[in-house]
């Protein structure tokens, strides 16, 4: 029963009519149409997609678009994308200052984190006398003084000693640095 109702259905569709334009007076036919519900559908479509596409095209692309409520002008975009930027970054920033007043308020209260970030500096240990001390003093600075003359990365402890800079320097104005 459905089979049928979907044939009649497409033979409707596909039955031709004929669209005559008379002219009243004369009865002289002007415009002669061969049409089916079909085509009349097809056409009646295609001019809704049409108009519905130019009437988007225009709106989009000329300055109607500025009249629609909540667009706004294009300087008010680029102030509002700017005042975005500007509220993120002093959000990030308060939120570094509340992380600064937290520590700061442990250390003050005492609690202080029990795992440090910094390695303590393990140094031998070497045993030596008071009388060896005395008169090894002048031994060692000679030496230390020699190590500091001849090795210009000599590192003692955690700290490291460089040779000072002589030469030409870019930026001093021509200055010679000895």
């Amino acid at each position: 029963m459905a089979n049928i109702e979907i044939n009649n259905t497409l033979k409707r569709l596909r039955n031709s009519y004929r669209l005559v334009v008379m002219n009243d007076d004369t009865y002289e036919e002007v415009v002669t149409f061969r049409l089916s519900r079909l085509s009349v559908y097809i056409g009646l479509s295609t001019v809704f997609v049409l108009l519905v596409g130019l009437t988007i095209a225009l709106i989009a692309f000329s300055p109607i678009k500025y009249y629609i409520p909540g667009y706004g002008t294009r300087e008010s975009r680029t102030a509002l994308q700017l005042l975005k930027i500007r509220t993120d970054s002093l959000e990030q920033s308060i939120k570094y200052k509340e992380q600064y007043l937290e520590s700061v308020k442990k250390v003050l209260s005492g609690n202080t984190p029990s795992q440090l970030d910094t390695v303590p500096a393990t140094l031998p240990k070497t045993e030596v006398s008071n009388d060896k001390l005395l008169p090894c003093r002048i031994h060692q600075k000679i030496h230390l003084c020699s190590m500091l003359v001849l090795q210009p990365n000599w590192r003692l402890a955690w700290f490291w000693l460089f040779m000072r800079v002589s030469g030409w320097i870019n930026g001093s104005g021509g200055k010679y640095l000895s």
